[in-house]
């Protein structure tokens, strides 16, 4: 990368901490923003490991509620404008501010009643981006293989048996197709393939839609409720149907929004910190930590139990801890007060209200970094206060699932 841009990623930096002035903000960022497409990844990829600007970015998230997310914020500009790039890079650079993104989002919304539609434009650029992706997979998908299983089930809701002393060919047995007893229904080796060809156009799974398939059974069950019995033994489209509808779909394909609403806001922010926990893997510890802070708030702001309450808390748990090993490119009076506008924003009274998928995929993340050294007591605690939650709001899926990463955890600590 050259010195150039180098030198611009320090100047971002200062002036994201130091600045009240947004123009000053808005130009740097416009002279970022006319990086070529061949330079782009190396740019992003520096910013990405530059700990001075992607600290001060946090920093300024928090430290500046009435400006950060807001429709005119020039940083979410940049970062809608990032994640529209083809650059896989770039599009980590922006899931990495995300946790803390939705934090303030929240924040706002349930303390003060307030919309961010800069950081709502954000979130529905990614949530928007994952539903082409999901729609150029599935356009790409053909029809799956039909296996055994598949006629197995529709010869139970058929109600018919196979002929006795029937047998398949070898190639036959290799398509995954009994069509033995197929040709003892039709009569013909014709009659097997349109028997196949009417159970391809049948059997389709796809990606944006996950179908839960439930093996055949002899017996009705949860699952499969047993199916009306017909009298003819011919294989019909009506019959077809009834098989595929008995599968029970886990989740609906996504439709592409224009806006969050109250109804599709818990979507959004499922599919978006989703995309965070894919993205994992990719980024550095630093921003595993920030996304450790901002459970630990989200998991437990407004109850109880909520150990905020405590003067120790905000020590132990402040956003600024983020600064430790940090070398600051400029010396700035401004960051210590930015700093502590932002551990007082981030404490909050009033819950935090989101549905039981969402605070699913937060502990999905939260296993992940429970794994990881240098994190493990800081994600032990938030998966602890996401097990109160979970016990405060009756949520089933959330209480297996913080139980059983506790006791893994607590397992590996007594070895």
């Amino acid at each position: 990368m050259s010195a150039e841009y180098a030198r611009l990623l320090d100047q971002l930096a200062e002036v994201l901490c130091t600045s009240d002035d947004e123009s000053s903000l808005g130009h740097v960022l416009d002279e970022l923003e006319t990086v070529s497409s061949e330079n782009l990844k190396a740019v992003v990829t520096d910013a990405l490991a530059h700990e001075a600007l992607c600290y001060t970015l946090c920093i300024r998230m928090l430290g500046k509620p009435t400006i950060a997310g807001a429709v005119d914020d020039p940083v979410c500009a940049w970062l809608y404008a990032l994640y529209r790039t083809e650059s896989e890079v770039a599009k980590r650079f922006v899931l990495r501010f995300v946790p803390v993104l939705v934090w303030v989002y929240l924040y706002q919304l349930h303390n003060h009643n307030r919309v961010l539609c800069g950081a709502e434009a954000v979130l529905l650029c990614i949530y928007n981006t994952e539903v082409e992706y999901r729609e150029r997979l599935d356009h790409s998908t053909t029809t799956t293989a039909i296996t055994s299983a598949d006629v197995s089930a529709i010869a139970a809701a058929e109600g018919s048996t196979a002929a006795a002393g029937t047998s398949a060919t070898a190639g036959e047995q290799n398509s995954g197709i009994p069509s033995a007893a197929a040709s003892s229904a039709t009569g013909s080796t014709a009659g097997a393939s349109a028997f196949a060809d009417s159970l391809a156009s049948h059997v389709y799974v796809s990606p944006t839609a996950h179908i839960f398939r439930p093996p055949p059974e002899s017996a009705p069950s949860i699952f499969r409720p047993h199916p009306h019995r017909s009298s003819s033994r011919t294989l019909t489209a009506s019959l077809l149907d009834q098989v595929e509808a008995s599968q029970p779909v886990i989740s609906a394909p996504l439709v592409a929004l224009s806006k969050v609403t109250s109804s599709t806001r818990n979507l959004v922010l499922e599919i978006v910190l989703h995309k965070v926990t894919q993205a994992m893997v990719f980024l550095p510890s630093r921003a595993l930590e920030a996304y450790c802070l901002v459970a630990l708030r989200l998991l437990g702001c407004g109850y109880a139990f909520d150990l905020q309450l405590h003067e120790g808390f905000r020590r132990k748990f402040s956003f600024s801890t983020l600064k430790k090993d940090v070398s600051l490119p400029f010396t700035s009076n401004d960051l210590e007060a930015l700093e502590e506008r932002a551990d007082k924003f981030s404490h909050g009274s009033i819950r935090i209200t989101v549905g039981e998928r969402v605070l699913q995929e937060v502990v999905s993340a939260l296993g992940y970094c429970a794994y990881q050294d240098s994190l493990s007591a800081l994600a032990r605690q938030a998966i602890g206060l996401g097990y109160l939650r979970a016990q405060s709001q009756l949520l089933p899926s959330v209480m297996l699932s913080t139980k059983a990463l506790l006791h893994l955890l607590d397992a590996k600590r007594n070895r």
